[in-house]
């Protein structure tokens, strides 16, 4: 049966995919994709800490990631939190990280899950200047581009996409509606060059 109108449909293919991924390369994969928001976003004097306690006397939890950067010569805070979990992110996090961020006067905060987010989750980040950012595994991305493809040098140049592309990539999501918004991780350069190098490569190895 089809669906009446486009509120029926899910533009999100991967809201129930949960990740499988070792929790120190988790970590390191989220402060990656703080990294690509300051290049994205040309952010100045950016220092980024991971596993960071920026009050150490008051006994709160340390922040996993910790980045700091200047703009208008002030310093600016963002804070990062990884989620590593096989359930969606209930609002609860959320709420913490709100508070988090209220008390250390930083100016956004992002949520890194490898299992995706509950409706009230995202609709209390909307509302809190906070991101929301699923991690995946790159297989679930290549699997739907390399089935029942016919084309030889399409296939070479896919398997060497997926060959060349980091484990996993970062999906920043639409806060209104749990939609992906944009991939933060690969950048859209980091996949520009990589592609530039794959069609070099692939030309030089039909001269040969």
């Amino acid at each position: 049966m089809l669906p009446k109108d486009n509120s029926e449909i899910d533009f999100n293919p991967y809201r129930d995919i949960a990740t499988v991924i070792d929790a120190k390369d988790f970590e390191l994969y989220c402060c990656e994709g703080i990294s690509a928001i300051a290049e994205k976003e040309h952010l100045q004097d950016v220092v980024i800490r991971h596993d960071y306690n920026p009050t150490p006397f008051d006994g709160k939890r340390q922040i996993d990631i910790w980045c700091e950067y200047t703009a208008l010569g002030s310093k600016q805070i963002i804070l990062g939190e990884c989620k590593l979990t096989k359930r969606k992110i209930e609002i609860g996090v959320v709420e913490k990280l709100k508070a988090r961020i209220d008390s250390l006067g930083a100016q956004r905060g992002y949520i890194f899950a490898t299992a995706g987010f509950q409706k009230g989750a995202v609709d209390y980040a909307c509302a809190h200047r906070i991101v929301l950012v699923h991690v995946l595994d790159k297989q679930v991305k290549f699997i739907t581009n390399s089935i029942n493809n016919s084309d030889e040098q399409m296939r070479l140049y896919i398997t060497e996409c997926y060959m060349r592309t980091p484990q996993y990539f970062l999906v920043q999501l639409n806060n209104n509606n749990n939609m992906v918004f944009e991939q933060l991780y690969p950048t859209a350069e980091m996949e520009k060059k990589m592609r530039r190098e794959i069609v070099e490569d692939l030309k030089l190895g039909g001269n040969k």
